[in-house]
């Protein structure tokens, strides 16, 4: 049987007609890890697509935010409309059984495990040759940080490396029923991470 696949969406669609008719992947990153990607992102290496003027007039604006606010200020200020995003899937499509939820941190910490949930989540019928030259491809490794490239750095908890204590709390205070549905402490609970 042959079907279709949409995504990935940035955000919800509200436009499709009913999601239960559908198998759905839902696959979201820690939000305080989302917020300081998106700093760098769009402080840093953001290209500006010329042919979507009203786009690129987002980007912009983003860019000066970024430099007006700097990175704990920034992702404060960006919070509480992520934080609606985020609620807005997790009512939308946690706990249904059309529905698979899984984590940045799996696919980039255990990619094997990751891509065999979603394979058959999906009932796709996958070669096994396939399979193993899909694993060999998938390579999370950043050697070292660089702040100009899209793939700056992948290792989850990112937030506690960038942020200031008493931002993360109060991410954490935002975030709060968010990292609860999707399982992620806050981190107050989380022991401290130590650097040498």
């Amino acid at each position: 049987t042959k079907g279709y696949c949409f995504g990935p969406f940035r955000i919800l669609i509200n436009a499709v007609p009913d999601y239960n008719n559908y198998k759905i992947i839902l696959h979201l990153r820690d939000p305080r890890d989302v917020l300081v990607s998106a700093y760098f992102s769009y402080f840093y290496n953001h290209y500006f697509p010329l042919a979507n003027r009203r786009y690129s007039k987002f980007l912009w604006e983003q860019v000066k935010k970024a430099w007006r606010l700097k990175i704990d200020r920034y992702v404060l200020a960006a919070a509480p409309q992520m934080c609606k995003r985020y609620q807005a899937y997790c009512r939308k499509f946690l706990g249904k059984s059309n529905v698979l939820f899984v984590k940045y941190e799996e696919m980039v910490t255990d990619f094997c495990g990751w891509i065999n949930k979603i394979i058959n989540f999906s009932g796709l019928d996958i070669k096994e040759g396939f399979l193993k030259a899909l694993i060999a491809e998938a390579d999370f490794g950043v050697g070292k940080e660089d702040i100009y490239s899209h793939r700056r750095q992948v290792t989850p908890g990112d937030y506690k490396r960038k942020l200031k204590r008493e931002t993360i709390a109060e991410l954490d205070g935002i975030f709060a029923e968010v990292l609860k549905d999707l399982g992620y402490e806050s981190a107050a609970k989380q022991p401290a991470t130590v650097y040498v």
